[in-house]
Parts: structure tokens; sequence; C-alpha cells
């Protein structure tokens, strides 16, 4: 176990049931998103436990995330999602990663290799980041090279008239290639739109593996964040409380202290949203500090209680409606000085610790 009492416990058995929910949802082979240490989630652990589930392939956004995972013994082959230059490809490629073609710049940069590689080709379809939007460099790539795979990413779960847009620019070219390619994929998709899409046989619907998507509603979040009341103090009325004394008691006071803060990813914008002890809400008072955040009590609180900071009693669709702060945010931000403690039959069976 960690040295810090900031810990996030992470559900094995809710990932697998959404693996498998969004497979029946979706008619189609899900492909494992970890990018971003599987949002929050880490990297390595769900990489493997994906691998066991069967994911034809971990999808990672940049080339060290790749790396990170073969050098750990991953063997499950690794879409690279982003951008990678043509001399890190020519000194550091592996066999399982296979690269996305991202512009027809890139494609032209990396024929001077002479290497055989797997490559996935992304359209551009309206998300206008990577991938190209013409039809006629498509299938010039395709006609010349072993090309294993094209995909879109939608702007979009929720505009279902936007996304059919770009599902039919999508389909208009995925029809007119000349030569078959294995996988046909898509990202961010409404699931209302591809599920009876037999020629999408591929989906990377990433946050939703973690237990968030609207269109979902048996998805379960596998992630609760958690840490202990480190200290107990009393504070008169007329005392501050932290930074710039941005909180001032109007009666004398209990405060407890917990080891959180934005350098761990918890937002300075959580304040204004209760966390929870023993299944009561207590207000967060002063600034979050860069490791600590301070909290009203009453004399019910004990050191060494549990807050809750996500999870049941403080979801996270509840900061996103208070704050602002995205689910995607509140999971990919927290870093790596939070202990991850792995469940399975709800008994912790890992641990990793920075």
């Amino acid at each position: 176990m960690g040295f810090r009492e900031t810990w996030a416990e992470i559900d094995l058995d809710k990932l697998e049931r959404n693996y498998k929910r969004i497979q029946a949802y979706t008619n189609t082979e899900v492909f494992g998103v970890v990018k971003a240490n599987a949002y929050g989630h880490g990297d390595i652990t769900i990489a493997r436990e994906l691998e066991a589930l069967g994911t034809p392939f971990l999808c990672v956004s940049s080339f060290d995330e790749a790396l990170r995972l073969q050098t750990a013994g991953i063997t499950q082959d690794i879409l690279i999602f982003s951008y990678v230059s043509a001399s890190v490809i020519q000194k550091h490629h592996h066999p399982q990663f296979v690269y996305t073609v991202p512009s027809e710049a890139w494609y032209a940069s990396i024929q001077a290799l002479n290497m055989q590689l797997r490559l996935h080709i992304e359209v551009n379809t309206g998300m206008n980041r990577y991938g190209i939007k013409d039809a006629a460099v498509i299938r010039d790539i395709v006609s010349n090279h072993e090309v294993e795979g094209i995909y879109m990413h939608f702007q979009s779960p929720e505009n279902l008239e936007i996304g059919q847009r770009q599902l039919n620019a999508f389909e208009a070219i995925v029809t007119s290639l000349e030569k078959t390619v294995k996988w046909i994929h898509v990202g961010n998709a409404p699931t209302a739109l591809i599920a009876d899409k037999a020629w999408i046989n591929g989906s990377r619907l990433g946050i939703a593996l973690y237990g968030y998507r609207v269109d979902m509603p048996d998805l379960e979040p596998i992630l609760t964040l958690n840490a202990s009341v480190t200290h107990l103090d009393h504070i008169h009325a007329g005392e501050t409380v932290g930074y710039d004394y941005t909180y001032t008691a109007t009666t004398d006071e209990t405060f407890a202290t917990m080891p959180i803060g934005y350098a761990d990813g918890f937002d300075v914008r959580n304040q204004v949203v209760p966390v929870s002890i023993n299944n009561r809400n207590y207000p967060i008072i002063g600034k979050v500090c860069m490791d600590q955040t301070m909290i009203r009590v009453d004399e019910t609180v004990n050191f060494g209680d549990t807050i809750q900071l996500l999870g049941p009693n403080r979801p996270a669709k509840l900061i996103h409606e208070a704050t602002g702060i995205m689910p995607y945010i509140q999971l990919s931000t927290l870093s790596d000085r939070i202990e991850r403690r792995y469940l399975r039959n709800q008994h912790v069976v890992s641990v990793i610790v920075r």
C-alpha cells in the first residue's frame, strides 16, 4: 500500500461487464482505448484486463504510450492514434505497433523507410483534427499499401443529425475502395447510428469502458476516489482557512484536512461540490491547495474516516453540472501520486503505487 492516504479503487468486474455491454450495444469488436493512462485508471493493469477479454487492439494517443505498454510485457496489437515521426518509427518500431495515417504528407514521409508497417487510415469527416478528406488520396494509399484498417471519429455521441452526415461521408469513402480493408472502425459513435451497420466491425468508445456514456444507461463507473481525514482542528469565529483569506468562520467550527489537491488532479473548481463522509455531505472551505484540501465538519467525523471524492455519493455527473469539469477531465487528470487499488469480487487483488 502507499504512504499517502489518498487512493482510487477500480473495479475490474465492472470493467468486464462494461466491455460486454458495449459489444452488445454496438454489435462490433470493442477496441480497448487506454490512452492518457487509461483515462486515469492505470494503463498497464487495464490493458492486461482488456487483452484477456479479447480486444483486437489496445489504443493509445502517442508512441511513448505504446512503448510503455510493450515494455511492460503487453503482447496485444497497439494502435497509435496520433502523428508519429518517420525518424521515431525508424529507430523504435516494434511489430505490435499499428500506425494511423493522419495525412497525405505523413504517408509520403514514411515511403523512404522501406519498412513493412501496419497502417490504419483516419478519414476526416468533420472532426478537423487529423485525417484525410480526399477520397482519391485514400483510394490511392489503399491501392499501393496493404492497409489494415480505416476509421473515423464522431464529433459527438449525442448529435444524431451531424453524426449521420459524418457516417454517410465515411461510408461513401469505404464503399469506393477497390481493395478490402480488414478493420472498419469508428470512435465516439452514437450507438443508435452504428448498431445495425454490418459493414462496421470495430468501435472505439473510450470512456464508455470506464462507465460513462449517455446512450448506454446501464454502464457502471468503475472508479471511486477516496482520501482519509488526516487532521482535525477547531477554529473560532473570525479565523480564516487556507490561502488568501477566502473563507472566514462565522462561528466556532471544526475543520478536517484531506491529503489531496490540484497537483493530484483535484481541480480547484471542486470546492463548490460537498464531499461525502459516512454518507453525509460536508463543504470544502478555503481554496483547494496543491496537496491538501480543507472541509468544514461536525462532531461525528473522526480522524481516519474515509472521504468520498468521486463515486456514488459524489458522482461525476453532479461534479460536471456544478463545475463544468467533464468526466473525461475528472478521470484523465488524476495524477500518479494517487494509489490505484484494483478490485475483483470486491477484494483488492493488486495495487499500483508510484
